[in-house]
């Protein structure tokens, strides 16, 4: 059995054990690199060298993934309390200035509706700390892996419409969550259909042509499962991978689209078109704010939730958009939803009609640079 000597230890570099960690909690090479923001050659790199270091191959390949050895199973407990421990030390007691800061921090989503608060938040993020960066990123939209990034460190906050109890398995030990806004569900139609009055019935929803958000075919969603109920079906006749496919469609035609408001928001001052109260209810769309514990005390990144809140909170006391609405937008109520034939996918499936899927959102993560 190799044993770990003095001399290993010296020549081990704090990056290897980052680098043993990722693996070990990913299982694959290629993720550990991403959640580690290097590439997959420098993660191989890193292993070999611990290889050698340490006389055991540590991983091994099988047919779902990298699995560990013995030797990387007894080393893993105390190389991931070690970590933690000395993540915890750095930051405790520490003061955060966001004014002297020069950090990167990485905001990530998966959906365009969290990007509505971006520029409220972006102008207290540069006024209060002008030398940090922000970057930008798009996660994956498989909930597991965000939820493994959240728990690694690389992603530190994540914004996110979460599915119905999708939220439940997030064990109070590893993450904490907080509500952040509703997002309710509004109708948009060109103002040149004469078909549509000033209400728009379920009759006449239903007869229309719908356009709805979704990245591959959809022949089923909620919205089809509520008109059903009724007696009544609808026809999808066009499906389109983003919001902007409303403006270009929507204002020439007799399509209509259901979308979560903040996606119809930057419309609503379009002359040909105007935003109308569903006729089939429908839940609005809870965003949540979701970070690791671990992270809790962390100053730089409790300043980023506070700020990522504020914004929301900010949003939200803002009355619904003016202009061309008849008749006014209001909230949403009821809930009528049930088994599709065919899942929609993509960020805007479940914003636009599609059945309801992961959503992921906003992720921070403090360099520096």
């Amino acid at each position: 059995m190799p044993v770990m000597t003095r001399s290993h230890v010296s020549r081990l570099d704090l990056n290897l054990l980052k680098v043993f960690a990722a693996v070990y909690r990913e299982r694959h090479i290629t993720r550990a690199g991403r959640t580690l923001f290097i590439s997959q050659s420098a993660v191989s790199h890193a292993i070999a060298k611990l290889r050698t270091l340490l006389g055991d191959p540590l991983f091994v390949r099988a047919p779902d993934g990298m699995q560990p050895t013995a030797l990387a199973d007894r080393l893993a407990p105390p190389i991931l309390q070690a970590l933690q421990g000395l993540g915890e030390a750095l930051q405790s007691n520490q003061r955060f200035d966001p004014g002297a800061a020069e950090l990167e921090f990485t905001v990530g989503t998966t959906t365009s509706q969290p990007f509505q608060f971006l520029p409220r938040f972006y102008a207290r993020f540069e006024r209060e700390a002008p030398r940090a960066r922000l970057m930008i990123r798009a996660l994956p939209s498989q909930w597991p892996e965000v939820l493994n990034a959240l728990d690694a460190g690389t992603l530190d906050v994540l914004v996110t419409v979460v599915q119905d109890g999708q939220d439940r398995p997030l064990e109070a030990q590893r993450f904490r969550s907080e509500h952040l806004f509703d997002d309710p569900l509004v109708c948009v139609v060109s103002r040149h259909n004469t078909g549509v009055g000033a209400r728009l019935d379920v009759e006449t929803y239903a007869r229309l042509p719908h356009l709805i958000m979704a990245s591959d075919r959809v022949t089923h969603t909620w919205i089809d499962d509520a008109l059903e109920k009724r007696g009544l079906a609808r026809r999808i006749a066009v499906v389109a991978p983003h919001a902007f496919a409303i403006p270009t469609l929507l204002g020439s035609s007799h399509l209509v689209s259901t979308v979560a408001r903040s996606l119809a928001t930057p419309f609503v001052d379009h002359p040909d078109l105007r935003l109308l109260e569903p006729p089939i209810g429908g839940t609005p769309y809870a965003f949540k704010m979701i970070w690791s514990s671990r992270t809790e005390s962390d100053p730089a990144l409790g300043w980023l939730r506070a700020t990522i809140r504020d914004s929301c909170l900010a949003g939200a006391g803002e009355p619904a958009p003016p202009a061309r609405q008849e008749p006014a937008v209001r909230k949403a109520r009821g809930n009528a939803r049930g088994p599709g034939k065919t899942r929609a996918s993509g960020a805007g499936a479940r914003a636009t009609g599609g059945r309801r899927g992961p959503r992921r959102g906003v992720a921070a993560t403090p360099r520096r640079r």
